[in-house]
């Protein structure tokens, strides 16, 4: 365990790791690497429309940055889990009532990789309409994967459900991150992991990673890992490729 959680207890909510599909466990030196590239965070734009979206070049000009899109129902957590891992400086827009995030943020991660901060969705729209979350799932070829952020207080809704049929359609790669542990009764964490597992355990759902993280933002357990897992989902470290296994034998890539 590492971050500012260091000092506290292990929560007991932190075991359920061990009856994941599978789990996510960098070292000290991987989690250390993610740190460097998230301290030189720079904020790109606040992008209302795909017009808006900035070019993800590299410096060399030669390929894409690649992408981490973050979403979520509204007030799940996902501006407060970008704020726990990008410097005080950075403009994240974080407030206790929902639907704070209208447009789509990018964040620069030390030139690495893009973070983007999508707004919540709240509609049983099918087709999510003309919005900036489908342009983005939809039309940005430089996707790398989603972090589907759950308050585990909520579960998995309905809502939920139709946005990973979207994601699955859009050939997206996704993750869940269950948000609030530190809030959740214990019905609530085995309610929701075991919603959530029916879903990574699924034949029928291919693009769901194996992996399933579980955070807390106001102790911090869990969010060094969040953290170390979208560096490594962007190459920036390389892991034991035995836990992206389910996505080589579907011959997605990771």
């Amino acid at each position: 365990m590492s971050g500012p959680y260091a000092k506290y207890a292990v929560p007991w909510w932190w075991a359920m790791r061990y009856s994941l599909p599978q789990q996510f466990s960098p070292s000290k030196a991987h989690i250390q690497k993610a740190q460097i590239a998230f301290a030189k965070t720079k904020y790109t734009i606040g992008a209302p429309r795909r017009a808006y979206f900035p070019e993800s070049q590299r410096e060399d000009g030669l390929n894409p940055l690649p992408e981490i899109v973050v979403i979520g129902q509204p007030n799940a957590g996902k501006s407060s889990l970008i704020k726990s891992l990008v410097p005080e400086d950075v403009k994240v827009i974080v407030a206790g009532y929902r639907g704070t995030t209208k447009i789509a943020h990018f964040y620069n991660i030390g030139r690495r990789f893009f973070l983007v901060d999508l707004p919540g969705y709240e509609t049983d729209d099918k087709e999510m309409g003309n919005s900036v979350l489908r342009e983005v799932l939809q039309r940005r070829k430089t996707v790398k994967a989603a972090l589907l952020l759950v308050d585990v207080r909520a579960g998995l809704t309905d809502v939920d459900q139709l946005r990973i049929e979207h994601l699955e359609t859009y050939h997206v790669p996704y993750t869940f991150v269950v948000t609030k542990c530190d809030k959740a009764r214990e019905w609530q964490m085995r309610r929701t992991v075991n919603q959530m597992k029916e879903v990574v355990l699924s034949p029928w759902k291919f693009r769901c990673h194996q992996e399933i993280l579980l955070t807390s933002c106001k102790t911090g357990v869990g969010v060094d890992e969040v953290g170390a897992y979208m560096a490594a989902r962007t190459g920036l470290f390389n892991l034991d490729r035995k836990i992206f296994k389910k996505e080589q034998e579907l011959n997605i890539p990771v």
